[in-house]
């Protein structure tokens, strides 16, 4: 059984490290992008099960980097993460669930949360990949 692929997308050098090891402790292959154009760049090379990815960022901010991913393929698992600054997490969510993530985190949250959320998420899409 190959590991599932996850490519990480955000902006800041050390959290993107430790979503690194903490979807490789999991089990996960990782690929980290510093941006959306990066991301978009990574996903367009390889396949992903998972993308998970910051809304805030420059270069390619997390909203529309999730639009092109989800263009590009329905069957990728889509997490969007977001510290949310001053604004309300729901329309974080709300935004990210519109532009086709499949789930919202907002920063901080605990690692086993991500991880069993993206678990949750793999194994429903392969549920119905299976019907």
């Amino acid at each position: 059984m190959t590991k599932p692929r996850v490519l990480v997308i955000d902006d800041e050098p050390a959290l993107a490290r430790v979503l690194e090891g903490v979807f490789r402790y999991a089990g996960f292959d990782t690929v980290l992008a510093g941006d959306g154009n990066r991301g978009l760049a990574a996903f367009e090379a390889a396949r992903f099960d998972v993308v998970v990815s910051d809304i805030i960022m420059p270069e390619r901010e997390g909203f529309d980097t999730i639009r092109q991913i989800r263009q590009r393929s329905q069957d990728v698992v889509i997490v969007a993460l977001s510290g949310c600054g001053r604004l309300d997490p729901g329309i974080f969510r709300a935004l990210a669930h519109e532009v086709g993530a499949d789930a919202f985190l907002q920063k901080p949250f605990l690692n086993d949360e991500l991880i069993a959320l993206v678990n949750d998420k793999l194994a429903a899409r392969d549920a119905v990949t299976l019907v």
